[in-house]
């Protein structure tokens, strides 16, 4: 184990730091998500720095194509796939274009064909409700999901969770699989 002293704000480096991308062929690089405070909800100054700190720190490319999120408001199932709630990236406290600009700047950083957006719940939470709260591939064309008993209208997170499931019943993935 090899520790970094690389300053921080916050606690969590998986949304403010890169996500690792590969070629196929063996080469690795770095793109990040120009980490805005979870929409300027917070401090940022040195968690928006961290991607560029850890590309430097391992001598790697780092991708920038300017879209703005967090690593852990996006579910990948490594064949391609993508899984997000738009609540956290279809958002102007993040990203300013519509629904298809930000799915198409998602799927160029990190390599993938398919994306399944969600609606997700806009202001509940400082993440404006990642995705791997409710939701994560477990494997190719398998997704684990945190259901509720039963719908309580009065509850967003409960209707959040039916609205996402009933989209993922009739979703399919980069490889065509229920």
């Amino acid at each position: 184990i090899e520790i970094w002293d690389i300053p921080t704000d916050d606690l969590w480096a998986r949304d403010s730091g890169p996500a690792f991308v590969v070629d196929g062929k063996g080469g690795i690089a770095l793109t990040q998500f120009n980490f805005n405070g979870w929409g300027d909800k917070q401090v940022h100054d040195n968690d928006g720095k961290i991607a560029a700190r850890v590309a430097e720190r391992l001598k790697l490319q780092m991708f920038d194509n300017g879209l703005v999120g967090e690593a852990g408001g996006v579910e990948q199932d490594g064949e391609g796939t993508l899984l997000a709630h738009a609540s956290c990236w279809v958002n102007p406290n993040r990203n300013s274009g519509s629904e298809a600009e930000v799915e198409a700047l998602l799927l160029a950083a990190l390599g993938a064909k398919k994306m399944i957006w969600a609606p997700g719940v806009v202001g509940a939470d400082i993440t404006d409700y990642h995705i791997d709260a409710l939701a994560r591939f477990v494997a190719p064309g398998k997704v684990v999901i945190q259901m509720p008993e039963k719908l309580n209208e009065d509850d967003p997170w409960s209707r959040s969770a039916f609205e996402t499931y009933e989209i993922l019943k009739s979703a399919t993935d980069a490889k065509g699989r229920k």
